[in-house]
């Protein structure tokens, strides 16, 4: 059957091809690794049809001995000394600095540096979903998870900054309101991030960084350093910490253990009061992955995963199962809607196959559609 794959896979990949003479294979494979490698990391496509598969052909007996290093940059991208020494100036202006945290932040390995900048500029934190971790959430910086469900911290934290530094960070539509991204044309925007197109896509901003988000933090530490940072008020970290958690505190009071059906955010935190410290959890579905990517405590990254957007619902068993089978040591937990569980519930058989002790949690809220003989007791 013929597929036209390369039109197939062009919306969701950095780069696809097809390989039409099989002699061409050593330099198309590596190809597609600099192409996933390079910048912001992705997924790429390479089609070998049928007929290349069979064809028969020479190489040099060290054609596929290439190193990395030989076809694709292994150096960190960093920005130009000039901006870097405007971003420090910025921010030692800024009376009200709010930091914003991206997938980038993971990807670059920059969680330190990260914290450390927080720290320097006594500066609120907000991750994106893709940052889960990137600070802890009982750290003195986090003011709560950028996303729908966060708390009032989060809008408050953005109306009144007058700097934002966004780190690694596309503003997805998970980080807008009804008027757009929650940068507005009068914050002075540190954009740092290594994909060309990230910058001044959606926000506009003052000043873009083209780098690693880890080299970028370590250089822009480094010139506070020379010259530290002494502008910020120093009240505005303490009240949005004090709103993050009365939020908190206000979520824990909900239901109280006396209503017959618990509120997710009541049910995610007393998830939260049980997980082992090094367990592994999957978010699956929709109010369950809101609530819990904000109220279930995180204090490192690549240690909760969800699908941002929820596209792929019933995604979390077969993931869970995936992580158990790589992390034997760990407990992990498959935290699932009733619906989103519906889609893949097959997969258990899976688990118990090949011994793989996954937890499943089900938000069982009966309303994957309306059904009005919900019964009691129901969460």
């Amino acid at each position: 059957m013929d597929l036209d794959t390369v039109r197939l896979f062009r919306p969701i990949t950095k780069w696809n091809a097809v390989v039409h003479d099989a002699r061409r294979i050593p330099e198309l494979t590596r190809t597609a690794f600099r192409k996933a490698l390079s910048g912001r990391n992705g997924p790429v496509h390479l089609d070998i049809p049928q007929d290349v598969l069979s064809m028969e052909c020479e190489f040099a007996d060290d054609e596929f001995l290439v190193k990395p290093a030989n076809y694709r940059p292994m150096s960190t991208s960093r920005a130009a000394p000039e901006d870097l020494r405007a971003a420090a100036q910025m921010l030692r202006e800024a009376q009200r600095p709010l930091i914003v945290a991206g997938g980038g932040v993971v990807a670059s390995g920059a969680e330190d540096s990260l914290r450390r900048l927080a720290q320097v500029l006594h500066a609120p934190v907000v991750p994106t979903q893709m940052a889960l971790g990137a600070i802890p959430t009982d750290s003195a910086n986090f003011i709560g998870q950028g996303g729908i469900i966060g708390g009032e911290a989060i809008p408050g934290a953005f109306s009144q900054a007058d700097l934002v530094v966004a780190i690694g960070c596309r503003f997805s539509s998970w980080m807008w309101d009804d008027l757009g991204p929650l940068v507005r044309r009068h914050h002075r925007l540190i954009n740092i991030n290594i994909d060309p197109d990230a910058l001044g896509a959606t926000a506009v901003h003052e000043l873009a960084l083209l780098a690693d988000a880890d080299a970028a933090l370590k250089d822009i530490l480094r010139e506070l350093d020379l010259n530290p940072a002494a502008n910020a008020d120093p009240q505005w970290l303490s009240r949005l910490r004090q709103q993050r958690v009365a939020y908190e505190d206000r979520i824990i009071e909900m239901n109280g253990g006396r209503g017959e059906e618990m509120h997710p955010a009541a049910l995610a935190r007393r998830i939260a009061a049980v997980l082992p410290e090094n367990a592994l959890a999957v978010y699956d579905g929709g109010h369950t992955t809101f609530w819990s990517n904000d109220l279930t405590p995180v204090r490192s990254t690549r240690t909760r995963f969800h699908d941002p957007g929820m596209a792929q619902l019933g995604f979390g068993l077969p993931y869970a199962i995936a992580l158990q089978l790589q992390h034997p040591d760990k407990p992990v937990f498959n935290i699932t809607g009733d619906g989103a569980f519906g889609f893949t519930l097959q997969e258990l058989d899976t688990a118990r196959r090949h011994g793989l002790p996954v937890i499943n949690i089900i938000h069982n809220n009966a309303s994957w559609g309306h059904n009005p003989r919900r019964p009691k007791g129901a969460i």
